[in-house]
């Protein structure tokens, strides 16, 4: 199971408390509503769960990405180039596929799209 981080899963789950919502405001049937209800719900008691009960801040992934490119000057061009180098080819031909890296690493790609690099540790399965 791929772990996700917390601000991650509290983004997925407010996307997905929007569409109940939407959905809950567009149903029928008092039957559409009472399972939309439900799984609204659901989705509201996970967000609450996840929520850090002293207040603690959560920096996104995407913060991360923009003050890497924007503070520190990334340029996120020339990484996405360094990692693609000379594999455009093979991942447009195979589509999902593995690539075991000069440095040892394996980048995993799925349906045409790097979705990421594993180091040693985490190719054989051993927590970091």
């Amino acid at each position: 199971m791929m772990k996700t981080t917390k601000a991650y899963e509290l983004h997925r789950l407010s996307v997905v408390k929007s569409m109940l919502a939407e959905q809950l405001h567009q149903a029928e049937t008092e039957q559409e509503r009472d399972a939309l209800k439900l799984q609204l719900d659901q989705a509201n008691e996970d967000l609450r769960k996840l929520h850090s009960p002293n207040g603690d801040p959560v920096v996104s992934e995407h913060a991360i990405i923009r003050w890497l490119e924007r503070v520190k000057g990334i340029d996120l061009n020339e990484i996405r180039a360094e990692i693609l180098d000379g594999r455009s080819n093979q991942i447009r031909q195979l589509g999902s596929c593995n690539f075991k890296l000069p440095n040892g690493m394996k980048m995993v790609v799925r349906g045409h799209v790097v979705v990421t690099i594993l180091d040693k540790q985490q190719q054989t399965g051993e927590a970091k």
